[in-house]
């Protein structure tokens, strides 16, 4: 079965629907009969796809569900610090509006923010790209400065500044229009290392406010935009 719907996945249903028009054509059908017979086949097989995608995603679901219930205190400790990190970055960011935080479980995560900055490529400055590259280097950063070092859970953050820093050279932000692959390499390697001692000295500088809102999220799991704000005025930051 499940190599069956491996089969399905890879089926372009425009093709097979070209495909059924014209032996039907050929044979001598009439014109509604064929339209009506390759429209068939492509919502038949459409819904196939999205069922078996549908399954997937449930099992994906159901696997990270699983794991994150089985978090212990200590594992509650980093995911908190985690994305206390990436919320003060976000914070200390002149473009960002920091609109939520949480520890709360969702699919492939254990925690996220929310920031109301969402720009098309296009529209990107400079500084947006590495705002958004500070902000993905905040959470493990966060745990190196808290506990020492950081998990391995932070991975999609990593993976996720080095596609940033990709786009930024990509869109000519570069010291350099036109980019070899091991000067591409090179120039990114710079950008996310200096990006990523950046965050840890504003983190450091800010230990105590990192601490106090780990603790904030370990008590209460979800922060809105009005918690945030009680937060950062209690401790005297506007």
């Amino acid at each position: 079965m499940k190599e069956i719907k491996d089969i399905i996945k890879q089926i372009n249903f425009l093709n097979v629907a070209l495909f059924i028009f014209f032996v039907i054509s050929f044979i001598g059908y009439p014109v509604e009969l064929i339209v009506k017979a390759s429209l068939t086949v492509i919502v038949f097989m459409e819904m196939v796809r999205f069922s078996s995608e549908c399954s997937s995603r449930k099992a994906l679901q159901n696997f990270f569900f699983r794991n994150i219930k089985e978090l212990s205190d200590e594992d509650r400790l980093h995911v908190s610090c985690h994305e206390a990190g990436h919320a003060l970055i976000c914070k200390m960011s002149d473009n960002l509006k920091l609109e939520g935080i949480s520890i709360k479980p969702d699919v492939g995560s254990a925690g996220h923010i929310l920031h109301d900055y969402i720009v098309i490529r296009c529209n990107k400055t400079k500084q947006d790209y590495m705002d958004e590259i500070h902000i993905a280097f905040g959470g493990i950063m966060a745990e190196e400065i808290v506990f020492g070092h950081y998990r391995d859970g932070g991975f999609l953050d990593i993976k996720n500044a080095r596609r940033l820093a990709f786009d930024m050279l990509e869109s000519g932000y570069g010291s350099r229009l036109v980019y070899g692959e091991n000067e591409m390499r090179e120039e990114i390697e710079r950008i996310l290392q200096k990006a990523k001692n950046q965050v840890r000295e504003n983190l450091s500088a800010n230990k105590d406010l990192l601490v106090a809102l780990q603790q904030e999220l370990m008590e209460n799991e979800e922060m809105n935009e009005k918690d945030i704000r009680k937060f950062f005025r209690k401790n005297n930051i506007v």
